[in-house]
């Protein structure tokens, strides 16, 4: 079996492939054990995983990832704990996708990953099926978060709860704390039922606090179809940050970027109304330049806008598209000046613009 630098080095791609090899890769170029609801074999590849741990003492050293991937209860509460024990207490980096992670493994997981950095974690309650779930309890989510001693990574993807319950985790890694992403996503009737970005106060105390923070990812909401410019004066004093990515729903109502999008119920969509581009560059370089007026020694680097909008097609089926507008600073020792060329501009198109 081979090895590509970008093939991820799974203990569970390992497993999967000693079926077809006689003679495997060596096992200690293995860095993750993945959890998936794809695996058909669960428990084969779950006794194959804990053999190789058994006869490998030194292995469970070189484990340091942990994936879970669309893992929901039933999955969860049959893992065998004595896998994961192994190795938990070299395991660095946690990335749950999408489903959540079931709440028998976050209990089983909090107070045994002392080496934890990094840590991706979809927050989503159970649901009355049995389906996927982040926890039933919002709280085991904090308090697996809150478990954790210095955190350096910290992205979570908030499906349905209030954004206020994690933000006392959030600030317990504010001495280690680098790179922070929060975003909520439209629920399935592709509508934010609730806010989801932290009020000025919080960003405040998350600026004021998380001193060593130089990525930050969010969700900002058009206020009645309107940019807020009281949201944007506030991230524009994180003069620490080196990147902001914000992501921006445009509504299908009426809004300052785009018209009303209309949906024929009969005949499909009519062709999606044009955004304004002139605007989004207006606002995406006039945030930019706020960060070097209230400190001319800032250090971003790189202003990210994600502009979103929902794309209904003829068979009621609901596409995301968006454009995107890139300003990244100069190699220059002056604060960033549109007409001295202090930094750049670039757009990326997914749906039409109005200046075309």
């Amino acid at each position: 079996m081979q090895i590509e630098e970008e093939s991820p080095r799974s203990l569970l791609n390992l497993a999967r492939a000693s079926k077809f090899s006689k003679k495997l890769a060596d096992p200690f170029l293995y860095r993750s054990i993945e959890l998936s609801d794809k695996d058909t074999k669960f428990k084969q590849t779950e006794q194959f995983v804990r053999r190789l741990l058994d006869s490998n003492d030194d292995l469970r050293w070189h484990v340091k990832d942990l994936r879970i991937t669309g893992c929901g209860t039933s999955r969860g509460d049959r893992f065998d704990t004595l896998v994961l024990e192994q190795v938990l207490d070299n395991i660095v980096e946690i990335k749950s996708f999408r489903h959540g992670c079931p709440e028998t493994l976050l209990e089983q997981l909090e107070g045994h990953v002392p080496n934890l950095k990094s840590l991706t974690l979809g927050v989503k309650l159970a649901t009355q099926d049995g389906g996927t779930l982040s926890g039933g309890d919002p709280s085991l989510v904090q308090t697996f978060i809150e478990s954790i001693d210095g955190l350096h990574e910290l992205s979570i993807i908030n499906y349905c709860a209030e954004p206020d319950f994690l933000f006392s985790a959030v600030l317990k890694h504010h001495e280690s704390l680098e790179t922070l992403s929060f975003h909520t996503p439209p629920d399935q009737h592709y509508r934010r039922k609730l806010p989801p970005v932290w009020a000025v106060e919080q960003l405040l105390r998350l600026r004021d606090q998380c001193r060593n923070l130089s990525v930050l990812e969010l969700d900002v909401v058009l206020e009645e179809g309107q940019w807020s410019w009281d949201m944007a004066g506030t991230l524009a004093r994180f003069n620490r940050l080196q990147t902001l990515k914000i992501s921006v729903e445009i509504p299908m109502e009426a809004s300052d970027f785009s018209e009303k999008e209309y949906v024929q119920s009969a005949m499909g969509t009519l062709p999606m109304p044009p955004w304004r581009e002139d605007l989004g560059k207006s606002i995406a370089c006039e945030l930019f330049r706020k960060f070097y007026e209230h400190d001319p020694y800032s250090h971003l680097k790189t202003l990210e806008f994600r502009f979103t909008r929902l794309e209904v097609s003829d068979r009621a089926q609901a596409l995301v598209v968006y454009n995107s507008i890139f300003v990244r600073r100069l190699e220059r020792d002056d604060a960033p000046r549109p007409e001295d060329g202090g930094f750049a501009i670039e757009c990326e198109h997914k749906w039409p613009t109005a200046d075309v």
